[in-house]
């Protein structure tokens, strides 16, 4: 699983053989403390700027659903923006797991994202049928 080197910017290189002799603790915070400054973008290795850029850009998103369905001014937690929210990373985790089938780890959380939106439209249906079904037609879910 690892490298026979692994080139990190403070430290130098690190050699397998150093590597597995170390404690198990000291190997997993040492690979993630390697994985998040790697240099090089070959082969699809992320690097520490690139993970920030994903970070920033999710929260832009988020902002941007948050204005969207938001109901009243200072509104951040509305049934609205939660099944928003939840529909957008339902749907990233949904092509999460075209491109990886036997990823059963995210399967099972998708499934559990999908059982909370549910359980939050069934909440939104009892309590107000116009808003509901203002959302579901607004984020094109079937109903």
């Amino acid at each position: 699983m690892t490298p026979s080197n692994i080139s990190h910017p403070s430290t130098g290189t690190i050699k397998e053989s150093d590597y597995l002799k170390a404690s198990k603790f000291t190997q997993v915070r040492d690979y993630a403390i390697i994985s998040s400054f790697l240099t090089n973008n070959v082969n699809g290795l992320l690097t520490g700027k690139l993970i920030i850029r994903e970070c920033t850009l999710y929260k832009e998103k988020k902002t941007e659903i948050i204005e969207g369905f938001k109901r009243s001014e200072g509104d951040t937690g509305s049934t609205e923006i939660q099944v928003a929210l939840l529909t957008q990373r339902i749907n990233e985790l949904t092509r999460h797991m075209t491109a990886n089938r036997h990823d059963f780890h995210t399967q099972r959380g998708l499934l559990k994202l999908v059982g909370q939106r549910r359980r939050l439209l069934a909440y939104l249906g009892k309590k107000n049928k116009e808003r509901y079904q203002d959302l579901i037609s607004r984020l094109g879910l079937r109903k």
